[in-house]
């Protein structure tokens, strides 16, 4: 099927294009010669490996909130306040959390290289609703991008929405992988479809060895011959027998001179467990993320190095997701004035850039007593928080004790210890005072000399 192969006509829109590809259909066929079936969302997600590296990725970039800035003279204002901001960090809609938001488009991102949310304004409310990308369908005309969104119903109490186009400026649209265009991407249902089909394979054949007893296949010799109907009866016999769990344990005794010798691999035989770490390091490798983190490999992850965890899961893993993100908002979402004055959309990364609460409190301490941030804002970071009354009891007793270590430094010196911080003014002040004192008395003597 080529890329420009169906076109449509339409009153509304002229010379459409669809950009729909088999890249974005709801299922791939894998190609493999070993490995010949149907991968669709519902069975990739049962991959357990698959499944945990898509909510590790998607939940951990979920929780991050997504704020408005502005930059002026190389200061950063934030609007907690705007709609915008509210969208991407509270409620995404009346019903949809901006965390589910963010994590719907992450999966579909990740599994079928596209995502969509489509834009709703009223007034100065800015509202973000998720749409599935097997009900979106990028088209073109001569105007430029556009999108057919198929009628479609919710699960909660089943109100239909109507079949409707939305121009590209009222959607935001995210894509990976693009091989055709700039709105068509292509997800892991395509370019892994050999590694999950392997994996269901793999688990597949698991279950059955549980369900069928390890293996019932065998091979019955008999000396005497005998009849399809007891060849029929033995052979369901066996196979009850190997296939029900209550079995475990008990003997099968058969009569005559019929003989049954087993021809079974076990899993070790097929090194089934070597190859299922294989294809779970191969789901880490198309997801970007550390083996460790899928449960393979524990001994690279501990509690010591978390920080160096954290940091390469946000720059090698979350930082794409992150940019498509900002990108899409800020093209979407601001004006070309207000992008000129510097607004822009930019997620907060502080949580996983936090450290082990040891280094995180010597951190605030440090800067702290260099004078670079104030007593509120080192305990908001350590999270401990406190009331006014709290915080200027807390103002006293650190004035009190810097007095104190004061005092007693200069002390070892001087008769006089230093009653507060503005003393080396005042002494500066007195020292001023005795000079021109001095001055004075030193023109009337020459005076009176004269």
């Amino acid at each position: 099927m080529g890329l420009f192969s169906n076109l449509l006509n339409s009153n509304a829109k002229q010379d459409v294009v669809s950009l729909n590809t088999p890249t974005t259909s709801s299922y791939v066929r894998a190609s493999s010669s070993s490995v010949n079936m149907n991968i669709d969302e519902d069975t990739a997600l049962k991959i357990g490996a698959l499944h945990q590296g898509i909510n590790i990725i998607g939940d951990t970039l979920s929780a991050m909130p997504v704020y408005l800035y502005k930059n002026t003279d190389g200061f950063d204002e934030i609007f907690l306040d705007d709609s915008r901001s509210r969208v991407m960090s509270n409620m995404a809609n009346e019903v949809l959390s901006s965390f589910n938001l963010k994590k719907s488009m992450v999966k579909d991102l990740i599994l079928h290289g596209n995502a969509y949310a489509k834009i709703v304004r009223e007034g100065k409310n800015i509202y973000l609703h998720y749409l599935p990308v097997d009900i979106v369908t990028p088209k073109k005309d001569s105007t430029g991008y556009y999108y057919e969104i198929q009628s479609y119903s919710t699960d909660v109490n089943g109100e239909n929405y109507p079949q409707e186009i939305v121009d590209d400026i009222d959607m935001i649209v995210l894509v990976r992988n693009n091989k055709f265009n700039s709105v068509t991407g292509t997800g892991l249902l395509e370019y892994a479809s050999q590694v999950l089909g392997i994996s269901v394979e793999e688990s597949t054949y698991m279950i059955n060895l549980f369900r069928n007893g390890l293996s019932a296949k065998a091979l019955l010799t008999s000396k005497t011959p005998f009849k399809r109907e007891i060849k029929e009866q033995l052979k369901s016999d066996l196979r009850e027998f190997y296939s029900s769990s209550e079995n475990a344990g008990k003997m099968l005794v058969l009569e005559g001179d019929i003989n049954v010798t087993p021809l079974s691999l076990t899993p070790t035989d097929i090194k089934l467990i070597e190859n299922k770490i294989f294809t779970i390091s191969e789901i880490a490798r198309f997801l970007n993320i550390q083996k460790h983190l899928l449960n393979l490999d524990r001994s690279q992850g501990t509690y010591s190095n978390i920080t160096s965890e954290r940091m390469m899961l946000l720059q090698n893993t979350l930082t794409p997701y992150v940019t498509m993100f900002e990108s899409a908002l800020n093209a979407k979402l601001l004006t070309p004035q207000e992008l000129e004055q510097g607004y822009y959309f930019s997620f907060d990364t502080s949580e996983m850039l936090r450290l082990t609460p040891e280094d995180q409190a010597n951190y605030m301490t440090n800067l702290y007593k260099e004078g670079i941030c104030n007593l509120e804002e080192v305990r908001s970071v350590l999270g401990l928080g406190g009331d006014a009354e709290t915080i200027n009891e807390l103002k006293a007793l650190q004035k009190a004790k810097y007095q104190s270590t004061i005092n007693q430094f200069m002390s070892d010196g001087s008769e006089t210890p230093i009653e507060d911080n503005n003393t080396s003014k005042t002494e500066t002040q007195a020292e001023v005072k005795d000079e021109e004192i001095e001055k004075k008395s030193s023109k009337e003597v020459e005076q009176t000399n004269e």
